[in-house]
């Protein structure tokens, strides 16, 4: 082989691996495009769900809330009170019988009932109260707890069917 066909070979080599090259580039650029194009879907779309939500949770319409429940009739919200006073009352006796005197206050005592007052009048009587509307539902310690609760635990258990 003479230095002139080796030259071509060359050359004829060069000219294949660059028409390759490019014919590879093409191919890679044709299937880059859907993947660009879904690219932009995917993120328009999330942008629009992005702003829809933003939009539900400023506006808050009401097809998209849970509606609050319905408030307990007054007969049920009072039995509820009295309940809770008495358990709380036997809770403070109990802290009592434990410790040997009142506690001075509701902390002391760990009660958990938000809006539950304490009130230790003397070193054996205390009262305990609820308010209830524009009304104050009160315990004192010296009060019957029978008739204190009445019939509040069946007016409660009722309340399941209505």
């Amino acid at each position: 082989m003479t230095e002139t066909d080796q030259k071509q070979d060359l050359l004829n080599a060069a000219q294949a691996a660059v028409a390759d090259a490019k014919a590879k580039a093409g191919a890679r650029t044709g299937a880059a495009a859907p993947v660009s194009r879904t690219r932009e879907i995917v993120t328009v779309a999330g942008l629009v769900l992005t702003l829809a939500g933003f939009a539900l949770a400023a506006f808050r319409p009401a097809w998209f809330l849970t509606p609050p429940p319905e408030p307990e009739p007054p007969v049920i919200q009072e039995a509820s009170a009295r309940l809770t006073l008495a358990r709380e009352a036997q809770r403070i006796n109990g802290w009592r019988r434990v410790n040997g005197r009142l506690p001075v206050d509701l902390a002391e005592a760990g009660t958990p009932v938000a809006g539950l007052s304490y009130e230790r009048i003397n070193d054996s009587v205390f009262a305990v109260s609820l308010p209830l509307g524009t009304d104050l539902v009160t315990l004192r310690s010296t009060d019957s707890l029978s008739t204190f609760i009445g019939g509040a635990v069946g007016t409660v258990a009722a309340r399941g069917g209505r």
